[in-house]
């Protein structure tokens, strides 16, 4: 509870601040508040035996004047805060005393030798005349004080000045021999310890035995600056390369003038020459600036004409109002000695009409030595030796002098020059694949419908659009007029190859990969490619597009919901949208679904199994009660209990009852249960985001082979691995005996009896990976390997397509595979009589043929079979029989973390009762399990069994087909897994 709101504490007593004869100046600071604020601050002063208020002030003020005084006469003056709630106590009372004649007049200001002010100290004089007369006694003695201009409290230096009366000169030098004509007398104090550069104020005043006089006017002193201190040497941050270096100054010890910038200066050791504006050739070995900073700025990248492998020094100095400071020591760096740069790599080798081939390579990255020229080196493969038929600056050369001819193939190999290092690493071979008959265009024989004198001869390039192929045949030998479009549905006409319809639609573009040397698992989009690392595979980059491009595919993956069941009595049916029929309560998953339902509590031989209840496939009521932890939070509000804190759903449950996950799914998914900090099915210590699956064991039953399940096809587990010896054990409540481990639980701090579910979608698989952006000089590669597996080296660029990425274009003849030596004809087959054909050597090592559609995967088993007591986890899993681990995409999870508690955890946290329809000793001995009832069991409330004798009664006829579909599964698993 807060506290209410009180008057402020006791002020403190007020302060005299000045005063003349009739007048006096006091003031006050403000008191602390106690939950109420102060409104104002109320003066009083003791007149005729009694407090009289004599001001109210608002907040903002601090000082009060009472005029109207008796000279001499003392009076007491006190002040009182007022607020709210109430005034405050009233403060302790002040003496005002008004001045006298016999008091001394107000004091000259002190007077600063202007001569003898240092850095630290500065020199005052003062005394002995007053700038009035007085008829009291003389004076006794002077009073000094000083402050810091940017502060209002002033500080008593001097308190016995009097005696200190001496002649100076003018220039505040002492005068022995007083025969100076402008010497005066008077007091002299240095004030020492003083900051540099930085404004302090003096005031004087007379003392005689009535009292004091007033303070003189302040006296404004500065003292004198300097320039700043030699700076610290200069650090080096990070790692110097080849030509790159970056230094970090410090600030200096200043002396009353602020740093008002740097500069940085640098030499070479050995001779360094700069061509001047002038064109003149300078040697600039020496000291030269290299850049003034601001105050602001100490880390300076240099990256500009630095020489890898020589001796570089730098220094810099700090400047201020009062001068530059010295330079500060040198740092010497030897930059790393040049190497060669990287390999090059050729990005195009095609070949034109006349045979010659055009080579085009990229700039390599520098290291330490810039790069100077290239060497082109070709070889026939017919000889294998190399030759160098080019050096110069280009990043291209078009070899003119050894023309293409047919049946040859050349290679071609580049390497980058230098005038410090020796060349670089040869390129990848380049190989320029010649046409067997032609080169870049295709002849296509266009046949008129009246026999070989209307034959003509067109040559197409394999770049030429296939809608521009309309506009090629002659109006000679299609007198009907332009044909309209190509398509594979027309019946009147179609474009064909090899006797496969083509269409115009639009094709999807292909996206670069480049393939990087970087480790892990990395991607990421640099410029108009896509940069990946090797070990990730083409599926999983594909699935990072894909989200790219839509930002809420993540969103959806991820989504994770609770469709609460309290009760367990409820009948929720699902909604469609591709999801399986289901009653009860649920969490959704992305594309997956998992619900609980109970299981009879039994003891087998190595631990414990499930028997599923006999109504488990037909009424509502064999569902476990699921709780959203996201209302309950809500509901609860401040009273919030620490088990609720965190998690997403929440299971009571009784003693007598084992809990089943049952699982559905509307699209392939991966489903990984953790128990605690295990995972169910390996009984190991679960790694998120990793999906394990092991070698395949001839033997079976084999050790667990998997730590995830793969839905639709495993449909409910009800045992968990917890030795890791694949023994099944079930997953029950904590027992009410153990008075720890409930306490533990109710505060949030135990985890073992929690269980985690995380659902990983499916890799997309509707897209193509190619190494030639052109389909008819391809090599296709598996969607779901890595670029290490397929064989590609760093800077190796690939193709991805799909349709489902944005970007489309027209198709052309390489984009559908026509390439040298296909058939290309376009048929005629309406009503028209007519048949033209364009048509040329069909060569069958270069056909193209057409993807057949895959055939459908074969139908998801309807049911898994369960456990029988002492039963192992590998009996009830279904193996991931296609790609394993690789399958599934691991950057996106939805993760659901569900309390498994008994009544009394239940209750206590969520302060609800537990919902009736719990297992009784009556309907285990009606699923023939009597011996596993445990006495202490009827002590838990609510013991009314929750199943009729009609609906609990399991025949020995449908024992029988149960037990006959479990063993034929299990008979299915073991054949299909022997066989792989």
């Amino acid at each position: 509870m807060t506290e209410s709101a009180q008057p402020p504490v006791q002020p403190a007593a007020p302060v005299q601040l000045s005063g003349s004869f009739f007048f006096g100046k006091i003031g006050w600071s403000y008191p602390d508040m106690r939950g109420a604020d102060i409104t104002g601050m109320q003066v009083q002063m003791y007149t005729s035996d009694a407090w009289e208020v004599v001001g109210n002030y608002p907040p903002h003020v601090t000082e009060h004047e009472q005029h109207d005084l008796e000279p001499g006469k003392p009076y007491l003056v006190r002040v009182v805060a007022n607020s709210k709630v109430g005034p405050s106590v009233p403060s302790g009372a002040l003496t005002l005393l008004t001045r006298t004649a016999s008091m001394p007049a107000k004091a000259y200001p002190p007077i600063c030798v202007a001569g003898k002010t240092s850095l630290t100290s500065a020199v005052l004089q003062f005394g002995p005349t007053l700038m009035a007369d007085y008829d009291g006694p003389p004076i006794s003695r002077w009073e000094l004080q000083q402050r810091d201009k940017h502060f209002l409290n002033w500080t008593t230096v001097l308190t016995d000045g009097f005696k200190n009366l001496k002649t100076f000169s003018p220039n505040g030098f002492l005068d022995h021999h007083f025969h100076h004509p402008d010497g005066r007398s008077s007091n002299q104090f240095v004030a020492k310890d003083l900051n540099p550069g930085q404004e302090y104020q003096f005031r004087v005043r007379a003392q005689n035995a009535d009292g004091f006089g007033d303070w003189s006017e302040p006296t404004s002193v500065v003292t004198l600056s300097a320039a700043p201190a030699q700076p610290p040497a200069l650090k080096v941050v990070g790692t110097p390369t080849f030509n790159s270096l970056t230094v970090q100054l410090s600030e200096p010890e200043t002396f009353g003038a602020a740093v008002r910038g740097y500069t940085l200066q640098r030499r070479t050791t050995r001779a360094w020459y700069a061509t001047q504006e002038s064109g003149e050739v300078k040697d600039v070995s020496g000291w030269y600036s290299v850049c003034e900073l601001p105050p602001n700025v100490t880390t300076v990248p240099m990256v500009e004409d630095l020489e890898a492998g020589a001796s570089h020094a730098f220094r810099y100095m700090a400047f201020s109002n009062a001068g530059d400071s010295p330079w500060s020591e040198t740092l010497d760096i030897v930059l790393p000695i040049p190497e060669p740069p990287e390999a090059p790599r050729i990005m195009s080798c095609g070949v034109d009409e006349t045979g010659a081939v055009e080579i085009v390579w990229h700039t390599p990255k520098e290291r330490g030595a810039m790069v100077t020229g290239y060497e082109l080196w070709a070889s026939d493969s017919s000889c294998g030796e190399w030759s160098k038929i080019y050096t110069g600056f280009t990043n291209g050369f078009v070899d003119e002098h050894h023309r293409a001819t047919p049946h040859t193939v050349r290679g071609y190999r580049v390497r980058a020059l230098t005038d410090e290092t020796p060349p670089s690493g040869f390129s990848k071979v380049s190989e320029c694949d010649l046409f067997e008959r032609y080169t870049g265009k295709i002849p296509v024989l266009v046949k008129g419908h009246l026999g070989p004198k209307h034959q003509k001869l067109l040559w197409v390039s394999r770049d030429e659009p296939v809608h521009s192929l309309r506009y090629k045949v002659p109006t000679d030998l299609y007198p009907t007029g332009k044909i309209r479009g190509f398509a594979e549905d027309r019946q009147d006409v179609q474009l064909t190859l090899n006797g496969s319809p083509l269409s115009e639609h639009h094709v999807p573009v292909p996206y670069s990969i480049v393939i990087s040397s970087e480790p892990g698992h990395a991607s990421y989009i640099q410029g108009h490619e896509v940069v990946v690392a090797r070990d990730v595979s083409f599926a999983q980059v594909y699935a990072r597009m894909l989200r790219y491009f839509d930002p809420m595919l993540r969103d959806k993956q991820e989504a994770v919901s609770v469709v609460a069941d309290p009760t367990a009595t409820a009948t929720i049916v699902g909604e469609g949208n591709g999801w399986p029929h289901q009653t009860g309560g649920f969490i959704e998953l992305g594309d997956a679904r998992v619900s609980f339902s109970k299981c009879a509590h039994v003891n087998g031989a190595d631990g414990s199994s499930s028997v599923p209840l006999p109504s488990k496939d037909e009424a509502a009521s064999a569902h476990l009660p699921l709780y959203d932890l996201a209302a309950l939070r809500e509901q609860s509000g401040a009273m919030l209990s620490p088990l609720l804190e965190h998690g997403t759903a929440l299971v009571p449950m009784y003693q007598r009852e084992a809990l089943c996950i049952d699982m559905s799914s509307r699209a392939p998914v991966a489903l990984k249960v953790g128990y605690g900090d295990s995972n169910v099915l390996t009984g190991q210590p679960d790694v998120p985001g990793r999906l394990i699956r092991t070698s395949k064991s001839c033997n079976w039953p084999p050790t667990p082979q998997q730590n995830y399940m793969v839905l639709p096809e495993q449909r409910w587990l009800a045992n968990r691995n917890a030795t890791g010896d694949g023994a099944g054990h079930q997953f029950v409540p904590v027992a009410l005996s153990e008075t720890s481990l409930n306490a533990a639980q109710r505060s949030g701090v135990a985890s073992q009896h929690q269980v985690t579910v995380t659902a990983y979608p499916e890799l997309p698989s509707d897209a193509e990976v190619y190494v030639s952006s052109e389909l008819s000089e391809n090599t296709e590669i598996d969607l779901f390997s890595t670029a290490s597996e397929a064989g590609l080296c760093p800077g190796d660029c690939v193709f991805l397509r799909s349709k489902s990425l944005p970007g489309v274009h027209s198709p052309t003849l390489a984009d559908l595979g026509i390439g040298a030596n296909t058939v290309l004809a376009v048929e005629f087959t309406g009503v028209h009589k007519d048949s033209y054909q364009l048509s040329h050597q069909t060569s069958p090592q270069r056909q193209v043929g057409v993807c057949e559609a895959s055939e459908e995967a074969p139908a998801a088993l309807s049911m898994m079979g369960g456990l029988a007591v002492g039963g192992r986890m590998s009996e009830a899993i279904y193996p991931d029989l296609m790609l394993g681990p690789r399958r599934w995409d691991t950057d996106v999870e939805a993760t659901a973390t569900v309390h498994l508690v008994n009544s009394m955890v239940f209750t206590e946290s969520t302060g609800l009762p537990m919902p009736a329809g719990q297992m009784c000793e009556e309907d285990y001995k009606k699923l023939g399990l009597p011996r596993s009832w445990r006495s202490e069991w009827s002590d838990e409330m609510d013991a009314d069994g929750i199943f009729s004798k009609e609906r609990s009664e399991l025949t020995a006829s449908s024992r029988a087909e149960s037990t006959s579909h479990g063993a034929l599964l299990n008979f299915e698993l073991l054949k299909s897994c022997n066989t792989k």
